[in-house]
């Protein structure tokens, strides 16, 4: 008898958690993207020189590969700390007290979220039109790329980890707008962001905890794109700057919309650095071969 109770009350119990788990998940807020043709045609840049110091050339060959590159009917905007509040007026002061990377960080959703359309980092070489990924904002309202870790070579997508060297964005999008809300929370707070383990707080930590959110209580999602043709190769290995540095010949099946160059982490040697367009152009290495492919 007490063992009939017993499976009658685990009978009971595995009915009660699996109606509170339906009823738990039937709580999502559902989210509709309505479905739109009118997309932004914005491009987004920013770049801001340390003290003392020019822009590298590379730099600006990245920036001439994205006005050559970027799709006629796209809009090119290259921001910096002089023009930037010609588009922000209202941008808040204390993000000067922040490195160049994290003040980047905040701008960029904060530049998405008045405007929409897509956000580069100054150092990616565009090879071919970007319009075909602001058309998926027709169906969502953000589009992200990139994949981390090391299981990215053999499903080369990182979907619900995007990167925030690439975004795009439907102007005051789901996303993006809870991400901007998010960056001022923690500019609000005492979080200490020069730390080297806060370095990504306002970056692509902020944007991951973001979408987990939305996806936990919502119906929300978004578009990823495969990191083939991006910043890996056909076999999912990552286009690194070691690589880019050597002398690997691009392969002709690599067939590339945009690749990120890693300008801070972890950054090119001062030889490179200090190269000219013309000794760039010249070199026989694999960035020299993406940059004579762009431009």
């Amino acid at each position: 008898m007490k063992v009939f109770s017993l499976f009658i009350l685990f009978i009971v119990l595995t009915i009660l958690y699996t109606l509170y788990r339906y009823t738990h998940k039937s709580k999502k807020v559902r989210v509709n993207i309505k479905r739109t043709n009118h997309i932004p045609n914005n491009v987004w840049l920013y770049w801001e020189n340390k003290e003392n110091s020019v822009m590298p050339t590379y730099i600006k060959m990245c920036h001439e590969s994205v006005i050559k590159n970027r799709g006629k009917e796209l809009n090119v905007t290259i921001l910096n700390e002089n023009n930037i509040r010609k588009y922000l007026p209202y941008l808040r002061e204390d993000i000067n007290d922040l490195s160049i990377p994290q003040k980047a960080d905040y701008i960029r959703l904060a530049i998405l979220n008045e405007y929409g359309g897509i956000w580069l980092d100054s150092d990616i070489i565009v090879l071919k039109p970007l319009t075909p990924f602001l058309e998926k904002l027709k169906n969502y309202d953000y589009v992200g790329f990139g994949c981390h870790g090391f299981y990215c070579t053999k499903t080369k997508n990182g979907y619900g980890n995007p990167a925030n060297w690439a975004m795009i964005s439907r102007k005051g999008g789901l996303l993006i707008k809870s991400c901007l809300k998010a960056a001022n929370n923690i500019l609000d707070s005492n979080i200490n962001l020069s730390y080297n383990r806060n370095y990504h707080k306002m970056g692509r930590e902020l944007i991951w905890k973001e979408i987990g959110i939305l996806k936990a209580k919502t119906t929300w999602d978004y578009f990823h794109n495969t990191s083939v043709g991006i910043e890996r190769d056909i076999n999912g290995n990552k286009i690194t700057n070691p690589r880019l540095m050597s002398d690997e010949k691009l392969d002709n099946s690599y067939e590339s919309h945009f690749v990120p160059l890693y300008n801070t982490a972890p950054g090119f040697p001062e030889s490179f650095l200090r190269k000219t367009r013309q000794q760039i152009l010249n070199n026989n290495s694999l960035v020299s071969q993406l940059f004579r492919k762009a431009l």
